[in-house]
C-alpha cells in the first residue's frame, strides 16, 4: 500500500486565508453590484410611471379633442393603474393667447419612492368649421 502522505506531498491547495480574501472581494464586488442595480430598477420603475403619464395626457388631450369647441371645460379625475394614484388636471382658457383660440393645460401628478412628481402639457387648439 502506498503511503498517504508521499500522495499529498506534491499537491497544493488553497489556504484558508486565500480562501477568506476572495470570499471578501467577491461580496464588495457584489455590495457594489447590488448598490447600482436598486439604482437602476428605480429609474426604470420612474420611467415606467412617467411613460404612463403622458399617456394619460395624451388620453386627456384626445377627449378635449374630441369634444364640440364649445365645450371643451376643465376638470379634474383620479385614475389608479398598478397601485398608482395618478391625478389629471385639466383647464381651459378660452381666447387665450388670442380670439377664437382656446389654451388647454393638462398636469398629471403621482407620487413615487422618491417624492411627488408631475407630467405637464400645454397646447392651443382652434375651432375646425366643416363647410
Amino acid at each position: 500500500m502506498k503511503n498517504p502522505e508521499r500522495r499529498w506531498r506534491g499537491q497544493r491547495g488553497m489556504t484558508l486565508i486565500e480562501t477568506v480574501v476572495a470570499l471578501a472581494l467577491f461580496a464588495l464586488t457584489a455590495a457594489t453590484m447590488s448598490r447600482f442595480l436598486v439604482a437602476q430598477i428605480r429609474h426604470a420603475s420612474n420611467n415606467n410611471l412617467q411613460t404612463r403619464a403622458y399617456a394619460l395626457v395624451e388620453e386627456e388631450l384626445e377627449a378635449m379633442r374630441a369634444q364640440r369647441f364649445a365645450d371643451m371645460a376643465g376638470g379634474s379625475k383620479l385614475v389608479t393603474e398598478s397601485a398608482v394614484q395618478y391625478t389629471v388636471a385639466t383647464t381651459v382658457a378660452d381666447d387665450t393667447p388670442s380670439n377664437g383660440l382656446k389654451t388647454i393645460n393638462v398636469n398629471v401628478s403621482w407620487k413615487d419612492p422618491v417624492g411627488p412628481r408631475n407630467v405637464q402639457v400645454s397646447t392651443i387648439y382652434t375651432e375646425v368649421r366643416r363647410f
